[in-house]
This record gives structure tokens, C-alpha cells and sequence, in this order.
């Protein structure tokens, strides 16, 4: 009786552990170690994205999100986005917008502009007699321009060279004070009636902004391309070909 007793247990006891191998086995090949899995396939690179910097020039200066800044420092902060959102008020200076442009395009940052109206102590939007006032003055500098450029047109035909000259220095003077930009005493009006001043190309894109202000402003089909050379014994020199002028 008790080898009959003494047996059932190990069979019993040899069946459970058998049973227990087995689950471990089964449950071992569902789940395998983590050094038996497949290796996961690497996650995507995350690319860094910034949003346009904000930027605002009005008759104050330009301003980054409210706070005063400079145009160097405005460069830099706009460079890692690589554009700007550009809030130009009717009032900002055509200078100050001439060097600003200027400066961003020259580090290759592209520039999202729009028009805002200069607004009171309250946010009301600036009278309607000071946006008709900008207009004519962007009106009367465009006309006078005209005239200029038609003078210097006459006087290169004749064969006075004190009048070409003069002729000439008062147009690119003229270009210079209302663009901001340093540009050389010898403009020109070509075959097709285009004035053309010279400078740097950072001088020039000044003027180029300038024209387009006006344009802007009036409403008129002017435009202005900066035109760059690659010459190695002068390769700091542009021009500024101003179109659209009805000579």
C-alpha cells in the first residue's frame, strides 16, 4: 500500500512538471526575449521647423514683436526662420524700409509684406487726409522724376557735354535723397526710356525698393530691376534700370 501510495505521487509529480515545461515553452515561443525580436525600424528624423519672424516699420522704427530693433538685429533673428511677415504702416520712411529690404534679401531671407495703417492711441486707423497726403507725395516725386529723366533724355542728345552732365547729376541726386541710397552722379535714360543709375547692388536694391513704393503708392505701372555684372575688376558694381516711366 504505501509503494502504491509512494508511486501515484511521483507520477503525479512527474506529469506536473511536464505540464509546466510545456506551458513555459509555449508561452516562451509567443513571447520571445527581447534579444530574439526583430530590430524596430529607426524613427523619422525630426526636422526643425521655425515660424516667419515678425517684424513692423512704421514712423517710430521697426519693431520685432513690440520691442525696438535694429535692422543687423533684425537680420538675425529673421535668418534661422529664412523669411520675415514685414508690417509696413503708410507712414514708415522709404530709407528705412530701403535699408531694411536691402538687408534681408542680402541675406537671402524672403520677405511676406502687407500694408497697415498707422493707428492712434486708441488703435483707430490714421485719417483718410494723411493716406491722401502720402499718395500725392508719391504722386509729386513720381512726376518729378518723369521730368528729370525727360530732361536728361533731351540733353544727352545734344552735343553740350557741361548740360549731359548736369542733366544727368541732377537725376541720379534726386533718385539719391528720395531712395536713401548712395548712387553715382551719372544716370542715364536708354534707347527705350528707362532710367538707369549705378551703385553697389545693395545700393541699388535700396532704389529698387524705392520704386516700388511708389508704384504702391500710386497705383502706376513702374517698376525697377537690379541688374549685377560679373566683372573680377569691379565686382562691387550695379545697376538700377527704373521702367515704365511713359518717355
Amino acid at each position: 500500500m504505501s509503494n502504491d501510495h509512494t508511486a501515484l505521487v511521483l507520477a503525479l509529480g512527474a506529469g506536473a512538471g511536464l505540464g509546466l515545461w510545456a506551458l513555459l515553452r509555449d508561452e516562451s515561443a509567443e513571447n520571445p526575449p527581447p534579444s530574439a525580436l526583430p530590430p524596430r525600424a529607426a524613427p523619422a528624423p525630426v526636422v526643425a521647423t521655425f515660424p516667419p519672424c515678425a517684424l513692423r516699420l512704421d514712423a517710430k522704427g521697426l519693431t520685432a514683436d513690440g520691442v525696438a530693433i535694429d535692422v543687423p538685429a533684425a537680420v538675425a533673428r529673421c535668418r534661422a526662420a529664412g523669411r520675415a511677415d514685414l508690417v509696413l504702416a503708410d507712414d514708415a520712411p522709404s530709407a528705412a524700409y530701403a535699408d531694411l529690404s536691402a538687408a534681408l534679401a542680402a541675406a537671402g531671407i524672403l520677405i511676406a509684406q502687407r500694408r497697415n495703417a498707422r493707428r492712434g492711441r486708441r488703435g483707430r486707423q490714421r485719417p483718410r487726409g494723411d493716406v491722401r497726403r502720402a499718395v500725392g507725395r508719391a504722386e509729386r516725386e513720381l512726376a518729378e522724376l518723369r521730368t528729370l529723366a525727360a530732361q536728361a533724355r533731351t540733353q544727352g542728345s545734344t552735343r553740350q557735354g557741361a548740360g549731359r552732365r548736369e542733366a544727368a547729376a541732377r537725376l541720379a541726386r534726386f533718385v539719391a535723397k528720395h531712395s536713401g541710397a548712395r548712387v553715382n552722379d551719372d544716370a542715364t535714360v536708354d534707347f527705350s526710356g528707362n532710367v538707369v543709375v549705378n551703385g553697389t547692388p545693395v545700393e541699388m536694391r535700396k532704389v529698387a525698393a524705392w520704386v516700388e513704393r511708389l508704384a504702391r503708392d500710386t497705383g502706376r505701372p513702374v517698376s525697377a530691376a537690379v541688374e549685377t555684372f560679373d566683372d573680377p575688376e569691379d565686382p562691387d558694381w550695379a545697376v538700377c534700370r527704373i521702367r515704365g516711366l511713359g518717355l
